[in-house]
Formats: structure tokens, sequence, C-alpha cells
């Protein structure tokens, strides 16, 4: 039998390999064409099939069966610095390429709408050359389009002093994968003005964005990294359903990619087309068993949230059978010595990775929750049985490591020490941050698993031994690495992903927050938008500020499912709810965020019983807060839980104060506290 086991394990090693050199190949062949290295983004529409490819100096490339690159002569000659670039209101996909020529302010602005003409849906692109001269002599230009735009207006290129001029143009980008004709220039002028559609599309992605969680902090780069994910997300994806995990290069639907974008979904209470988004869970390409692993989990915050029971009996019960499936299917992988997951390339290379061990983990409780809710008790008990003997069995790996090793974090594998595995321990490598990709731990500790051994007790270890690997390599604080040799780079659009099992420590609980600010500071490719890996930022960059070198880009920009991690990170250091209908709140906030008139609102967050909470945290004074809780009333208490409290709260008016945890207490009907501080936090 052993002999047969590891014939099985070394066939599918090479099979895994083969799948991942494939996918590594197709994503590299993406990175390396010349439209879409450096600085990329997409304009496009929620749904659409391909969405344009659109560069920092406002060219855009159309596919959709045309292949050709839309171009604008007046930006053609860049240098270093020379473009600003940034979405119009800081998160509306309309992108504006800003830089001067001649003395006059230039800017390019490209947006997509969806336009309707002879019954068809169309996405246009509209792009406008505006020209401001501030000088005191007239000044000629041309935009220099490209021939197949159809210009919406006429107007001269002399332009005169102190006054301004702008020429607008529209293509068509995309017809939502059909092949029906396009329409002619006449008709796309019938269809409105660069105005006009302007205002429909604002509207259209206001009234988007109004349906998830509104966060605004302190940081104003982070509230606008946050909201333009979230469109960045929906034009991704393709059709109704698919949650494709970019619009180039990963221009797919990858099941591990899709399950970690849905689960933010419904994080933020975005339940579009909820029952089939949770039906075609687990499709897609990728031979990634994490899905399996984890598969309850978007379907567990579904039902916790919103109480449709009934998700579990549509489609024949189909989705409650593929939750019981991916539950057999995890027990059926728990095959090799000690009772832990078996050899994967679940996080792109062959091995027994603690990452799927804590999938695992947050498949069983939230399996067990699921099956309560369906009021089964008999699987619910299989799967607190099935988390009890795992849990076990991994910290006793983790332990037999420790005893022979003296190792004392998690590793990236329960087979071996970090220090013998070279993927770990190649400069720059994230491997180490592995076992806590997209936070697991969290998410298994909000569904009801109660852990105990190295597995939590740990955590501050192995980000200590992580963080400090990083920094004696020469790396920046709050950057978890990249991929280890395959995208090169200093870091990746997972920086943020790695950070979330910081919420479950004790030193590490604002690494969420700082490392989606690592991704801000350093990582920008797209305006809020990031490579899957990337580079050192580049002074040569013609994007004013800093920015990636724009070499060897690897994967995808933006990257859907390192967005997803991104968000995520953000939100639940805000706030997140238990399964039991408790909030905590705060559990990652920043110091630098408690200075006097600081304030932090979080409005519309979903919690159970399809409710709707809203959190104001404001800084009256340096040792003054005050929190205002309004909306539905949780199930459950209301945990204050920022850093800032940990041994410091003197008094408060409402709550039971834990000054050792740092816990103010809430009832569920409580609405306001005002506490008070022993001692004043100093901004870092």
């Amino acid at each position: 039998m052993a002999a047969i086991m590891r014939r099985n394990y070394f066939t599918l090693a090479i099979t895994s390999v083969l799948i991942f050199n494939a996918l590594y190949l197709s994503a590299q062949n993406a990175g390396n064409n010349i439209l879409y290295k450096g600085n990329v983004t997409i304009i496009g529409w929620e749904g659409d099939k391909d969405a344009a490819l659109l560069k920092e100096n406002g060219w855009f490339y159309i596919r959709d069966g045309v292949n050709t690159q839309v171009s604008f002569m007046i930006s053609a000659y860049q240098s270093p610095g020379k473009f600003k670039w940034y979405p119009q209101s800081g998160y509306l996909p309309c992108f504006i390429t800003e830089f001067q020529e001649k003395g006059c302010l230039i800017k390019i602005s490209n947006f997509a709408d969806r336009v309707v003409i002879g019954n068809h849906p169309f996405v246009i692109a509209y792009s406008r050359v505006s020209i401001y001269n501030p000088t005191a002599n007239n000044i000629s230009f041309s935009p220099g389009a490209s021939s197949i735009l159809t210009s919406l207006n006429r107007v001269s290129g002399n332009v005169q002093a102190g006054k301004s001029v702008a020429f607008d143009y529209a293509v068509v980008i995309d017809r939502f994968g059909k092949a029906y004709k396009r329409p002619s220039s006449p008709m796309i002028i019938a269809a409105g003005s660069w105005d006009s559609h302007f205002k429909h599309m604002q509207s259209y992605w206001e009234s988007r964005i109004s349906k998830i969680v509104s966060i605004n902090t302190p940081d104003r780069e982070l509230n606008n990294a946050y909201r333009m994910g979230f469109v960045y997300t929906l034009i991704s994806r393709d059709g109704p359903a698919n949650y494709n995990t970019a619009e180039m290069g990963y221009d797919t639907l990858f099941n591990h990619d899709y399950l970690g974008i849905l689960t933010t979904l419904f994080k933020l209470g975005f339940y579009d087309n909820a029952r089939n988004q949770l039906k075609i869970v687990g499709k897609g390409i990728g031979n990634y068993h994490d899905q399996y692993y984890r598969w309850c989990l978007p379907l567990s915050i579904y039902l916790q949230k919103t109480d449709d029971t009934a998700v579990l009996s549509i489609y024949k019960g189909e989705i409650l059978k593929k939750c019981i499936a991916a539950y057999d299917t995890t027990m059926n992988d728990m095959t090799v010595p000690g009772g832990i997951l078996k050899p994967s390339v679940d996080i792109d290379d062959y091995g027994p990775w603690t990452w799927d061990d804590e999938s695992a983990l947050t498949g069983f409780a939230c399996y067990s929750y699921v099956m309560r809710r369906k009021n089964n008790p008999v699987e619910a008990k299989r799967g607190d049985e099935a988390f009890k003997a795992l849990l076990n069995n991994v910290n006793n790996s983790i332990l037999l490591l420790n005893k022979k090793n003296g190792t004392a974090y998690i590793p990236a594998t329960l087979t071996s020490p970090n220090e013998n595995l070279m993927h770990v321990m190649t400069k720059g490598s994230a491997f180490w941050a592995t076992p806590f990709w997209f936070g697991m731990d969290w998410d298994t500790y909000l569904a009801g698993g109660k852990y105990d051994g190295p597995l939590i007790d740990w955590i501050d270890s192995t980000f200590s031994w992580g963080l400090t690997k990083m920094k004696t390599e020469g790396y920046q604080p709050d950057n978890f690495g990249t991929w280890v040799n395959y995208g090169g780079g200093v870091s990746s659009g997972y920086n943020a992903s790695f950070s979330i099992s910081g919420l479950l420590s004790k030193n590490f609980r604002q690494e969420p927050i700082k490392a989606y600010q690592f991704l801000l500071n350093n990582g920008q490719s797209a305006p809020y938008g990031f490579w899957e890996m990337f580079h050192a930022a580049d002074s040569s960059n013609p994007w004013d500020g800093r920015h990636p070198a724009e070499t060897d880009d690897w994967g995808a920009c933006p990257h859907m499912w390192a967005q997803a991690g991104a968000t995520q990170a953000l939100l639940d250091a805000l706030v997140a709810e238990f399964y039991d209908g408790k909030i905590i709140i705060g559990r990652g906030y920043l110091n630098e965020w408690c200075g006097k008139g600081e304030v932090t609102e979080i409005k519309n967050f979903p919690i159970s019983h399809n409710g709707r909470l809203n959190i104001r945290i404001e800084f009256v004074d340096a040792d003054l807060v005050s929190v205002d809780i309004s909306g539905s009333t949780p199930a459950g208490n209301i945990l204050l839980n920022m850093p800032v409290l940990v041994n410091n709260i003197e008094s408060a008016t409402s709550g039971t104060i834990d000054n050792k945890q740092g816990i103010i207490t809430l009832k569920p009907g409580e609405k306001k506290c005002l506490f008070k501080l022993k001692r004043e936090i100093i901004p870092l």
C-alpha cells in the first residue's frame, strides 16, 4: 500500500507540476507582451467580455476581435515622471492622464459606458483630450487621435490664451462576448455626448458602490483603493457570474481564486446573483484542492449574514450536496501519516503545505455551522470531530518539529522546518507566510473554531521570524515578500492577504492595514491596482510618483484575488462579525489614526439576520474617544477592541471593561460609548 501511495503521489506531483507550468507560462507570456508590461489598468463595464487595457499615457488596447491600439500622439513622448495618472473622484473608472506640453495643461480622460444601439448592448470607450492654455499666447495643438475613433465634436486646435478646448471621441471596445455588427460612426454620435455618458457611468458605479460597506478612514488613499478594488472586480467579471481573476493574463475563472473573491464580496454585503454564485463554486481551472477544503467558507458567510437557508434546498439540493462532497474530499485527502493533508500544488509548488491544513480547519468549522443551520446535528458533529482531530494532528506535527529542530514557529510545511525549504529561504520569499495566506485561521476563529496549541500560540513568533528574515535581507517593513522566483521582484499583490492572521496575534494586529498601505506606497502599477508580483520602485517609470519598475511583470494587473485579500484585510481589521452574532470593532486599528480630531466611519456593514450596522469612531481628544453605533441591532455583544485599549482604559460611559485584553463589551442595544484612555497615544 505504501508503494502504491508513493506512486500515486509521484504521479500527482508530475501532473500538478505540468499543469502549473502551463498556467505559469500563460501568465508569463501575458506579462512579457509589450502591450501588457508596466503600468496598465482596465476600462470596461460590469460583466463585459474583454475590457480595454489602458496605459498611463492615455493610450488603450482594444481586444474583442479588433486587437488594435488606440493612441493620442499628443502624449507620445514619455519622460520619467511625466504623467500624472489617477481615477476621477479617486475611485471611478474614468482614468485621467495629466501632463504639460508647451506650457499648457493637458488631460486625457478615458472611461467606458454600456450603450444599447439597435437593440444590442455595446461597451463604448469615451475619450476626452482637454487642453488649457494659461499662457499669454495662442498655441496650436492636435490630439493626434487614432483613425478608429469617432469624433463626437468639432473644435479648433488653436487654443487661445487663457482658454480651454476639449476634443471628444468614442469607439466600441466590447460586445459582451457576442459577434453582432458594430455600430457606424453616425450611430455612435447619435447615442449621446461624452458628458451625457460620463453622467450615466458615474451614476451607475456610485449605485453599485452603495451596496457594499462604506469605509472612510483617516487614510484617503486607502479609502479610494478599497472602492476601486470593488469596481475592478465587477469589470473583470465575464457575464453575470464568472468572477475572473483578471482581464489579462488570468482572464478566466480559477477555482480557488474565485472562492476567495466571492468570500470577500459576501463579507462586503454584496449578494448579487448569490445563489447562482454559490452553485458555481468549485468550477474553473486549476488543480487546487484547497478550494475543496474551504468550499463551505463563502456559503457559511452568506447563510450567517442573510438567513437564506433555502439556498440549501434549491437546485435539487445541489449546493448542499457540493458542500458534503467537499467535506468528503477533504477527509479522503487526509491520508498521510499523522492525519494531515496530503501533498498538493495549492501554493504553486508540490508539498504537504500547512496552508492546506489551515484551509481544511476553516472548512470543517464552516461545515459544522452550515449543518447546524440545516438542522442536521449528526453532520455538524462530524465536522466538529474532524476539526478537533485535524487541529490535534497539526499541533502534534508542529511540536514534533520543535522537538527535533528547536523551531518555535508555524512552518510552511508540517514535515520540515523552514530552514530546510529552498522556497522559504530564498531571499525575499513570502513562502514563510503561506500558513497565513488569506487569514484562514482568522476566518476559522470567526466561524467558531476553537484553536489551541502552537497553531494559535505561535502566530506571534511566526510573524516575528518571517518579518525579521525580510528585514535582515534588506526589505522594507510590512513587506511579506514575493512569490519566490516565479515572478521575481520584491513583493506581491498578496502582501495584505498574508497579514490577516495578525488579527489573532498580540503584537502584529495592525499588520493587515499596514501591509495594504505598503502596497499603495510601493506596488501600484495601475491606479490602486497591482501586478501579482512586482519589482522595486524605479525612477525611470513615466508615471509620476513611486511605482514599480516596468520589467518582467508577472501574472496580471489589476489582480482580483490579490485585491480581494487586501479588501478583506482592511475590512476585518476595522470590523468583523462572529458567527454567533458578536461584533468586534477595531481589532487592527492603527495608532496613527488616534490623534485628536481623527474620525473613522463604517456604514452599511452586513450583520446577521440581513441587518446593516453603522459605526463612527472619533478621537474627541488624544485620550478621549467616542464610538457611536446605529442601524440594525446585532445578535450578540459588541466588542470594542482597538490596540490602544490594551492596559489603557481609564473609564467608559457604557459597557464592561477588560483592561488587560483591551476590550470594552457593549450589549447589543447600547449605541454609544465615550471612553477615556489612561495615557495619550502618540501617532507614529
